[in-house]
């Protein structure tokens, strides 16, 4: 059988898990597989890569930071929640087109509802507004929260989103600052990598009170974020199980198969744990 090619493009791409999340599921169901991890230097060589991808007999790639919103222009047909979001995470080559999509809400949604986390009538805080948040926000819709504020150091980029999905009675945004004068949130997810920097954190006890924190990076250290969160007595999660399921929704629009996750969650999180490399990803 001849083997099936696909590659993930980023910067940085080493530390990547998803060649062993890919591996994972293709072993499974006895598809053989090449899997390849290319650090991409800038967009040149990211549109260069794709071109040899296609001519190669590719069948998709993944895409990560920082080129999900340039890798939406290789695509001659998009989805609805890839047009949404301004952003893909996946391209799939066929006869007739190249597909650009997202998987990045779908597998956020998946982990939740793994985690038994319920978002109808919640209240939830989204911290940041670029390409991890806007790739989340419809699917945070779907599940019919009562209020989703969004914060940002640059508001405009809030008023960008609220524009663009045009449900002002829901979507509200605030400054950093302002946080200090909300009630407390039923979830607040972060999608921004200030929670890795020496940064103070710009947050407040008082929006903790049975709250859910949810980072959208994953990590064998525990972020400052989700540090602030643990203390002010949140229930706490990193996007390690968001990784593992968006991967295998795109493994669902390449094979038409949805592959089974449930044991892959405890084989990642001891390979993170037991990695003596201490990072964030």
């Amino acid at each position: 059988m001849k083997k099936k090619i696909i590659c993930v493009f980023g910067k940085p791409i080493n530390h990547s898990l998803s060649p062993i999340i890919h591996n994972y599921f293709y072993k499974k169901n006895n598809i053989s597989l090449y899997y390849k991890a290319l650090n991409i230097k800038n967009k040149k060589m990211l549109k260069k890569e794709w071109i040899n991808l296609v001519k190669c007999g590719g069948i998709g790639l993944n895409v990560t930071v920082p080129y999900k919103h340039y890798a939406i222009k290789l695509a001659n047909k998009v989805c609805y929640r890839a047009k949404i979001a301004g952003a893909v995470n996946t391209l799939i080559i066929n006869k007739t087109n190249l597909y650009g999509d997202t998987t990045d809400g779908v597998g956020l949604i998946r982990d939740l509802k793994r985690l038994k986390i319920k978002l109808l009538n919640k209240r939830i805080l989204l911290l940041g507004a670029g390409g991890a948040i806007n790739s989340i926000i419809q699917q945070l819709l779907d599940l019919g929260p009562k209020k989703i504020y969004l914060v940002n150091r640059t508001l405009l980029k809030c008023k960008e989103i609220i524009n663009r999905f045009n449900l002002k009675n829901i979507i509200k945004f605030c400054s950093y600052e302002a946080l200090k004068n909300k009630k407390s949130f039923d979830v607040i997810i972060n999608g921004t990598s200030l929670s890795i920097k020496k940064d103070k954190i710009s947050l407040y006890k008082n929006i903790f009170k049975k709250t859910i924190a949810y980072d959208l990076m994953y990590s064998n250290l525990m972020t400052n974020f989700l540090l602030f969160s643990k203390l002010n007595k949140a229930k706490i999660y990193d996007g390690l199980g968001m990784l593992i399921e968006q991967a295998a929704e795109t493994y669902f629009l390449l094979n038409n198969i949805h592959p089974k996750t449930k044991n892959l969650h405890k084989t990642l999180r001891n390979l993170l744990n037991n990695n003596d490399k201490k990072k964030y990803y």
